[in-house]
């Protein structure tokens, strides 16, 4: 994707606002991490644990058999597990995919409008 980035750019396709956007936001922290799956990237600012209710299967067995509310403890999970990982990456994905979208599809737009202009400049 560098160079495809740098060629364009010197070819006067993209401008240098476009270009720094391309080469530091969406290759490094978008592109990168997705591709590559760099979960350190994808799930930066994350926390590292999260508390979720922890059940044992007896006492939840015992509990309902005996008609008793049903206990359950906080436990702390870490996010390094795959699982979790995997289910930020996710919702990350969701969050950033349609102005995602939107950023590189305007900047194609650009593209074919700048094309068109070279066009006309070479008839």
């Amino acid at each position: 994707m560098f160079q495809s980035i740098k060629l364009a750019f010197e070819k006067n396709l993209i401008i240098d606002k476009e270009r720094d956007y391309l080469d530091n936001k969406i290759r490094d922290n978008i592109r990168n991490g997705f591709s590559h799956a760099e979960m350190e990237k994808v799930n930066n600012g994350k926390p590292d644990y999260f508390e979720m209710p922890s059940y044992n299967f007896g006492e939840v067995t015992n509990s309902l058999r005996d008609g008793e509310e049903i206990s359950n403890n906080l436990v702390n999970v870490s996010t390094l597990v795959p699982a979790m990982q995997s289910e930020f990456q996710k919702i990350k994905a969701e969050a950033i995919a349609l102005p995602y979208f939107k950023s590189i599809y305007k900047i194609a737009k650009n593209i074919d409008r700048r094309l068109d202009i070279k066009k006309e400049y070479y008839k």
